[in-house]
């Protein structure tokens, strides 16, 4: 029966100079590596300074008479057919209580509000609007006024409409780029109409 081969030792000798001289053992590369590869792996964060202002909810327009006669004949015509196609009084009933809803909406002046932008989202009063509920964001002409309406990504989420100064609108546009992309928008004739009326 043969014996089985024996593997030979290394000598202590051997196996210290296997070993770079004055670095332990397991040494992989040097602090100053270290440093450099630390520095590949951790991405780039940005931060901006956060913008506050305070504006109006929205562009007040003016009202008179006419606005409000116009507004009561449009319903009491829609009251008419409805009655008309549907002859139940219930559902009739609803549309002079909706257009006097819409007309008290309507004639209610705006709130001064107060904003704040920051890497975290938009704030508006106590609200706060993460970035990752909208899709993009737009800056709109409106006569003299400017606005940037922000796009939900929810399909039922109404867009957020916010006003600035003038002065203000390069800073809130610079924080909301590095966070959505920007599209350019026109208002089209029924958000020019809404716009109007301010439901």
């Amino acid at each position: 029966m043969s014996e089985p081969e024996l593997q030979p030792k290394q000598s202590e000798q051997s196996q210290q100079d296997a070993v770079p001289q004055g670095e332990p053992a397991g040494w992989k590369f040097s602090s100053e590596d270290a440093g450099e590869a630390s520095d590949d792996s951790t991405p780039s964060t940005s931060s901006h300074e956060p913008v506050t202002w305070t504006a109006s909810e929205y562009v007040a327009h003016e009202k008179g008479a006419m606005w409000y006669l116009s507004l009561a004949a449009i319903f009491a015509s829609g009251t008419l057919l409805a009655f008309l196609f549907t002859r139940d009084y219930v559902t009739t009933a609803v549309v002079p209580v909706v257009g006097i809803i819409f007309g008290i909406a309507a004639a209610r002046p705006p709130r001064v509000l107060n904003y704040e932008i920051d890497d975290q989202g938009l704030h508006i009063e106590a609200k706060s609007y993460p970035y990752n509920v909208f899709k993009s964001f737009s800056i709109v002409e409106e006569g003299a006024f400017h606005s940037i309406v922000l796009m939900p990504l929810k399909r039922f989420m109404p867009a957020l409409t916010i006003y600035y100064a003038p002065e203000d609108e390069h800073k809130i546009a610079d924080v909301l780029g590095s966070f959505l992309p920007v599209e350019v928008s026109k208002l089209d004739l029924i958000d020019r109409l809404m716009r109007k009326i301010r439901f």
